[in-house]
């Protein structure tokens, strides 16, 4: 005969095991979290969703946001109406624009940067569209100028002009001309010891690429020695 209270604990035994098991079943992936074993949708059909979605994108690497979350597709931008001569706009110490070289000023081109020693020799033919900036600075200033081009390869030129309303060309004297022609984006300084300059910022293609871009520009006091 079998013991009450041991018959007991078998059947109490048993109903827990026939009782819901919290416990997630099926696969995990750092980027879709659980996968249900027996079924497509869930968790696991959410993640490809959204991994599909992402995928028409690239990522912003610095993108302020206007362009629509960093779509490399949006050419919004590049409907941005020209100023002045070549120039899309004003900047200022301490701004972050968001701008696309598409339907900028053809003022430049490879020729232009050689000659004013703004690029070495062969670094590209700088053919497309190049959108220019106006940038005054005060003096005893460092100015940093970043770019952000995460979506196409486009390069970075500061070059040294006093007139907002006009742009330099071939037969203009120019008296600096930084820039920073590496993949995907980067920056130029300059320090501006005793006196305020003006400054043009442009953002050009070497082969002609139209693409969104972030421009940042930073101004920090010079510290007297």
């Amino acid at each position: 005969m079998i013991n009450p209270g041991l018959l007991t604990l078998l059947l109490g035994l048993l109903a827990g095991c026939s009782g819901d098991d919290d416990t997630p079943k099926g696969s995990y992936g750092p980027s879709t979290g659980w996968a249900d074993a027996q079924s497509n949708g869930g968790a696991a059909s959410d993640a490809s969703e959204g991994s599909a979605e992402a995928s028409g994108k690239k990522s912003s690497g610095g993108l302020s946001g206007l362009l629509g979350g960093g779509d490399c597709d949006d050419t919004s931008l590049a409907e941005a109406p020209l100023d002045r001569a070549c120039i899309t706009q004003d900047l200022a110490c301490g701004q972050t624009i968001d701008g696309h070289t598409g339907g900028g000023t053809k003022q430049w081109n490879g020729d232009f940067y050689r000659s004013k020693f703004c690029t070495p020799a062969d670094s590209g033919t700088y053919e497309g569209f190049e959108r220019v900036y106006f940038l005054p600075t005060p003096a005893e200033h460092e100015v940093r100028v970043k770019l952000d081009s995460p979506c196409k390869d486009l390069d970075l030129f500061l070059v040294t002009w006093s007139s907002a309303d006009t742009c330099p060309g071939m037969g203009h004297a120019i008296s600096t001309c930084e820039s920073d022609i590496t993949s995907g984006g980067g920056h130029v300084m300059t320090q501006n010891i005793n006196n305020s300059y003006s400054y043009l910022v442009a953002v050009e293609g070497k082969r002609g690429e139209a693409a969104p871009f972030t421009l940042t520009v930073e101004c920090e006091k010079m510290v007297e020695r």
